[in-house]
């Protein structure tokens, strides 16, 4: 009777477990670069309206230098870059939040990375160990065959007929 390998059920397991790792990192590396891509959108909203802001300041200095500008045209613009400076502030706020969520995504794909290596470095444990067994087993059966060939030889030496 052949018997198979004893610890297949666990190289099953830790085959099954490394593809399940390894899927859990690609849908990590999703969410980081998700990440991403929302810090550099907050990033070039927050960059856009500053410009837009000291742009329009800009334009208002020149306009004062001018003598174009009135008491009540200082005083709105005043106010819009007050509200101006107020919008900055909250886009950087955001740009903060992602920027923090980046690294929070970043640190869990690395964990998740090192977990399938950990996985991985089991599951070859497991393979290693079976050809290691696989070889045993063959260098058994070829024993075996070696020794039932000895014994098969001496019988055949022992039932001989002696000679007159």
């Amino acid at each position: 009777m052949k018997r198979g390998y004893p610890l297949q059920v666990l190289q099953a397991l830790r085959g099954r477990a490394v593809e399940h790792s390894a899927k859990e990192l690609a849908e990590q590396k999703r969410r980081s670069r998700l990440a991403e891509d929302e810090l550099d959108h907050r990033r070039q909203k927050r960059v856009t309206e500053q410009e837009r802001a000291h742009a329009v300041e800009r334009a208002e200095v020149r306009r004062l230098e001018r003598g174009e500008s009135r008491a009540a045209d200082l005083e709105q613009n005043g106010r819009f870059h007050r509200a101006a400076m107020e919008r900055t502030k909250e886009l950087a706020r955001l740009e903060a939040q992602q920027s923090e969520q980046v690294r929070r995504e970043l640190a869990r794909e690395t964990a998740v990375q090192a977990a399938l290596a950990t996985k991985r470095a089991e599951a070859r444990a497991v393979d290693t160990h079976r050809e290691r067994w696989r070889t045993e087993q063959l260098a058994e059966a070829e024993r075996k065959l070696e020794e039932a060939a000895q014994d098969g030889l001496a019988w055949r030496r022992g039932c001989k007929p002696s000679g007159p």
